[in-house]
């Protein structure tokens, strides 16, 4: 309601006669060459669940990338760029829960990545950790976002209580595998969201 009210008053905003001065011109000149380019990549199936999300409520003046090694799930992903992830190791079929292989699939596309990302000035790294893609590659993202000179912001979520103990033991060791290559990060308790 609030958002089709805002889109409303913009409309109308658009609609009037504007008297664009000079200092206007330079104005629009300025913020365009100190906008930043903020990127928001989903690794694995949780990540990308999550820009899906982002992009159905709406977000502005970011750029919304889904990174997967699943081809299936990458299709019903909602982005404005998609990367399949290790196409050669994985063949688009998911790295099994396996963190070994979400981290390789990220190194054979790092080139593919560092070559988008190039630019970038805040990559926010969403992913949920404990499976395969989301663990393993995410560390390795954040990798090539440091290199390209990005601030990197990482939010993950940690699996369920439920879920096990191998489960967290293996998100845990990603997220100290994430800490080392992320400027931030924030992290979730799957728990806590049942509080």
């Amino acid at each position: 309601m609030v958002r089709s009210a805002t889109r409303r008053v913009e409309e109308e905003l658009r609609e009037m006669p504007q008297k664009v001065s000079p200092e206007d011109s330079a104005l629009k000149d300025f913020v365009e060459k100190v906008r930043a380019r903020i990127v928001i990549m989903g690794v694995g199936g949780a990540g990308s669940n999550t820009v899906t999300r982002l992009n159905a409520i709406g977000v502005d003046s970011v750029e919304t990338v889904a990174a997967n090694t699943d081809a299936q799930h990458l299709l019903t992903s909602i982005s404005d760029k998609k990367f399949l992830l290790g196409k050669e190791l994985c063949g688009g079929n998911g790295s099994g829960g396996d963190p070994h292989i979400g981290e390789e699939a990220a190194r054979e596309s790092m080139d593919e990545l560092e070559e988008y990302l190039r630019g970038t000035d805040i990559l926010f790294i969403m992913a949920g950790l404990g499976g395969g893609t989301g663990t393993g590659a995410s560390p390795v993202i954040a990798e090539v976002g440091k290199r390209v000179g990005a601030v990197v912001v990482s939010v993950v979520t940690l699996p369920f209580s439920a879920e096990g103990t191998k489960k967290k033991e293996i998100a845990m060791k990603g997220l100290a595998k994430l800490a080392e290559s992320s400027d931030t990060i924030v992290v979730v308790n799957n728990d806590r969201i049942l509080d």
